[in-house]
């Protein structure tokens, strides 16, 4: 996602994540509409109903179990927001390119945090985007993905869990799990654009 800064020149950007099974233009069309028709807006986050295994309203494992009360105890003002981990999301590029981005899983929490710091709630907007059908992870797929969300959060929060080294996922008879977590600077605090290209 950083990197995608450094080779697109528009005024607007917007991400989706690549796993969604039934991806429409709408969810393009939906992410943009409030940055097009509102000046203020500065930063638009996708939200959905996201089925865990065809049922309905049993998806967002993470979000609910690790995300929702780190936000409830450490960002309450994020509270309002239905998906905060969601993956498709759009902003206008002077904003982006001033905060940085977290590698791996804690990079979506990690910049609604940014951004609402940055702008505050009254620039960032959330759209419906409807229904999402993406491969689900299994409860062991999702360990990495829960502890890059929880360092990302205590971070933030001024509570570094690891502030010397990589956050490491152990558990009983596997290997300990190295988790990315380390941050890409704001792109605004590279060298001219011109040069930027060859640090992709």
């Amino acid at each position: 996602m950083w990197k995608s800064l450094l080779v697109t020149d528009g005024d607007i950007v917007v991400w989706c994540d690549a796993d969604v099974r039934n991806f429409r233009p709408c969810f393009i069309t939906g992410l943009l509409g409030p940055l097009l028709v509102e000046d203020d807006v500065q930063f638009c986050k996708g939200f959905y109903e996201r089925p865990l295994d065809g049922v309905r309203g049993q998806g967002g494992r993470v979000t609910e179990l690790v995300a929702r009360p780190l936000i409830s105890l450490f960002f309450p003002q994020l509270a309002m927001f239905s998906q905060p981990l969601a993956g498709e999301y759009a902003g206008r590029r002077q904003l982006l390119e001033r905060v940085p981005f977290v590698q791996g899983y804690g990079v979506d929490l990690g910049l609604l945090i940014d951004v609402v710091q940055r702008v505050g709630l009254n620039a960032v907007a959330q759209v419906d985007l409807g229904v999402r059908v993406h491969r689900n992870r299994t409860l062991e797929e999702l360990g990495p993905q829960a502890t890059a969300v929880l360092h990302t959060a205590l971070a933030r929060a001024g509570l570094p869990a690891r502030p010397d080294s990589l956050p490491v996922l152990a558990r009983p008879w596997r290997e300990p799990e190295i988790v990315e977590v380390r941050e890409r600077p704001p792109v605004a605090q590279l060298p001219a654009r011109g040069a930027r290209a060859t640090l992709a």
